[in-house]
């Protein structure tokens, strides 16, 4: 079963010949098909095999003395989706052969359930593909021991698909306290995992944060800095390239319940990534600084008549709560920092 996909122009048609053919569009480096799969799958008996081919004059030019053709390198990666259930990343491959074909077999997983699954094509883009549009389009066959169907997807719902899988990957490790990291204080029930690669092979990698805190006064704020090399942020999508950028910023405010997620993508095998996370300590209420100076402060009489300074430190914060007792006597004061 084939399906075909154009990277560069903008237009989508249907070869009636072959109903399972499709030809769609897309201007992003990333391509995503849907799989849908009938009935369980037995790799005992067979292999999933899903082989990516460029279009354009390949064949004709692959030995010509000029212009020769030379494939840009791929990287292929199959999710498993289950409505109202976690998404898993099966496998993942790359390279720059003639033909790329990712294969699952009975050494990957012993069978593969009847449902949904999502093939996500990216593409480093080399030279020739640059300089002759025809070979930045795509056709992927899959040949499989049971019966399926392909189709193409919109990015927007690929990413979505995509995004979520990271997501749940990261929920996943949490529960395994691999890869999680904890915050401390109030955000104690907090976490955040980072993951270069979402499985062997993958280009693509995530920063995910989890506001679990008990109080719903506690969000989260966070700077993620990051120091890129080679590598373009996917979410929050970024309309430039951050090929050879060293840094970039990224603002979250993650209320109590909520979560946030930084994907990214490695566009050569040389690229780095280094992030660091800064915490902001949260705003205290006026409730709470003067429940803590009730508690826990110290006094200091400024006139035994009408005033109590008290003052705490409660985190990065100094409160000092001031009390006038006095019946009759306004107060004024200046503080001098």
């Amino acid at each position: 079963m084939h399906e075909s996909h154009e990277f560069e122009s903008g237009h989508s048609k249907v070869d009636t010949n072959d109903p399972s053919y499709v030809s769609a569009s897309a201007s992003r480096h990333m391509a995503f098909f849907r799989l849908d799969v009938n009935e369980l799958i037995n790799l005992q008996s067979g292999v999933f095999a899903a082989t990516i081919y460029q279009q354009g004059n390949r064949l004709g030019k692959c030995r010509a003395n000029h212009d020769r053709f030379e494939p840009s390198e791929f990287n292929m990666t199959l999710i498993q989706t289950k409505t109202g259930h976690s998404s898993t990343f099966l496998k993942s491959v790359q390279g720059d052969a003639f033909n790329l074909t990712m294969i699952v077999d009975k050494d990957d997983h012993k069978t593969l359930a009847s449902g949904t699954y999502i093939l996500v094509v990216d593409a480093r883009w080399n030279k020739i593909a640059n300089n002759h549009h025809a070979y930045k389009n795509i056709s992927v066959s899959v040949e499989s021991p049971g019966s399926l169907k392909i189709s193409t997807m919109s990015f927007n719902h690929g990413m979505e698909a995509l995004s979520k899988a990271c997501v749940d990957n990261a929920k996943k490790k949490a529960e395994k306290n691999k890869h999680c990291k904890y915050y401390e204080g109030d955000f104690s029930n907090c976490y955040r995992i980072k993951k270069r690669q979402v499985c062997a092979n993958s280009w693509i990698g995530y920063t995910f944060i989890n506001n679990k805190a008990t109080s719903s006064a506690y969000p989260l704020h966070e700077t993620t800095l990051f120091k890129l090399k080679n590598v373009d942020l996917l979410v929050p999508h970024s309309h430039e390239s951050h090929h050879g950028k060293k840094m970039e910023k990224v603002e979250s405010e993650i209320k109590v319940g909520q979560s946030t997620l930084i994907m990214y993508r490695r566009n050569d095998n040389e690229a780095e990534i280094e992030t660091k996370s800064l915490i902001r300590p949260r705003k205290i209420t006026l409730e709470e600084l003067e429940r803590e100076v009730q508690d826990k402060g110290k006094m200091r009489e400024v006139h035994p008549e009408y005033l109590d300074i008290k003052e705490h430190m409660h985190a990065n914060h100094l409160g000092i709560y001031i009390q006038n007792k006095s019946k009759d006597t306004n107060l004024t004061i200046t503080f001098e920092f």
